[in-house]
């Protein structure tokens, strides 16, 4: 891939199975589930199905001009594990906070922050000859090492939920720093932008959506 991605395994069901450089086998095609588009947002879910009990499904929300909501929800019989991999291209440096569960990626003109709303583990990955992690391909049969975080977390129960945030922003002494606030006790938060303030809470899905206070 030679733009920024990211893709999450489950139970060690990918998206896809690498074979060798430029070569996967095994795609699997999301089903739409749905696909919304407004004034204000734009909202769509698509749905992997790996076998009969392992299920993944990815919940986009995109608040126009200002930051994404995603919620990846789980479905599986028993105590998994889920590993999401980011993979960013060469020239962005990725500074990652493992006690807020959050990380920045920024170059030269924009950054963004990641926040994760719930319990995870953050590590970088080394590129190798052994694992599709850590490589940008720039033409065919040409790779660089490139920066990749693999993020993972366990599901506590048949149905779980990983909300995350992403907010771009620009990063200059003048700028405006967002910030995700997130209560895990009450299920509840904010994202602070410099001109806007979202409240951030549960529908009826147990999935986290945004509204503007």
């Amino acid at each position: 891939m030679e733009e920024a991605h990211n893709t999450f395994t489950v139970e060690g069901f990918r998206q896809a199975d690498y074979v060798d450089r430029l070569k996967w086998q095994k795609v699997r095609s999301p089903e739409l589930m749905f696909w919304k588009n407004e004034p204000a947002f734009a909202a769509c879910a698509g749905k992997v199905k790996y076998t009969q009990n392992v299920t993944a499904i990815r919940n986009v929300w995109y608040q126009k001009k200002n930051f994404w909501v995603i919620n990846d929800v789980v479905e599986v019989p028993l105590k998994s594990n889920v590993i999401h991999y980011f993979n960013f291209h060469p020239d962005v440096k990725v500074t990652s906070n493992q006690e807020r569960c959050e990380v920045i990626a920024e170059n030269a003109e924009i950054s963004l922050l990641i926040k994760f709303l719930g319990q995870i583990r953050i590590e970088t990955v080394r590129a190798s000859e052994s694992t599709p992690s850590g490589w940008i391909c720039q033409g065919y049969g040409y790779r660089t090492q490139s920066v990749s975080l693999k993020v993972s977390w366990v599901t506590s129960k048949q149905h779980s939920i990983m909300p995350f945030i992403i907010v771009p922003f620009k990063n200059t002494p003048l700028s405006f720093l967002p910030y995700v606030e997130w209560n895990a006790g009450t299920g509840h938060g904010a994202v602070q932008l410099e001109e806007a303030c979202f409240a951030l809470g549960p529908d009826e899905h147990g999935q986290i959506r945004p509204t503007e206070k």
